[in-house]
């Protein structure tokens, strides 16, 4: 039927960085293979962190948040090289830089055909459980993906099942780079 039913995976194998600042976005400009000048507040964009010699580090969501801050969505255990990488980095640049703590989830249908329909229709953005300064974004990647949801959100799902969605989907993760 047209009902779809939305899953949310809680995804413990990531982790945030949470940047801010007035120059966070021309500080991870040069750093990163995405534009992150033209990123709306309220987007992700899908990228990896380059050494200044141009060698692929790490690959990670960007995420700009509404009030103008950004996080950075990556793989929990590099969380910890990637906060040393980027101070190291920073140099004279106005940017804080640090660790935070909310829950990453991923929300999509596990039903969904792995192709969208002419009209482009699809399900609204799911609803936070709880309103307190939850984020959903869209995923970046593929539509089919869903979206990445920051926050409090009632777990219906395990990181194992949303890594067998992406498996469907062709999508690979991190250890299919061979970096």
């Amino acid at each position: 039927g047209m009902s779809s039913t939305v899953t949310f995976s809680h995804l413990p194998s990531r982790s945030l960085i949470a940047l801010g600042g007035p120059d966070w976005r021309s500080f991870l400009q040069g750093l990163l293979t995405q534009d992150v000048e033209t990123l709306a507040d309220g987007e992700a964009r899908f990228g990896a962190l380059l050494t200044p010699q141009g060698r692929l580090l790490y690959d990670l969501f960007v995420v700009a948040r509404p009030d103008g801050t950004a996080w950075l969505d990556v793989e929990a255990e590099h969380r910890a090289a990637l906060i040393q990488r980027l101070t190291i980095y920073r140099l004279r640049a106005k940017v804080e830089i640090a660790a935070d703590e909310t829950t990453v989830f991923a929300a999509f249908e596990p039903e969904r055909a792995p192709v969208l329909e002419a009209s482009g229709a699809e399900l609204a953005p799911p609803a936070p459980s709880s309103q307190g300064g939850a984020i959903v974004v869209r995923d970046p990647r593929l539509a089919e993906l869903g979206w990445r949801c920051y926050g409090a959100f009632e777990a219906t799902a395990t990181e194992a099942e949303r890594e067998a969605q992406k498996l469907r989907l062709g999508v690979p993760g991190p250890r299919d780079w061979g970096t």
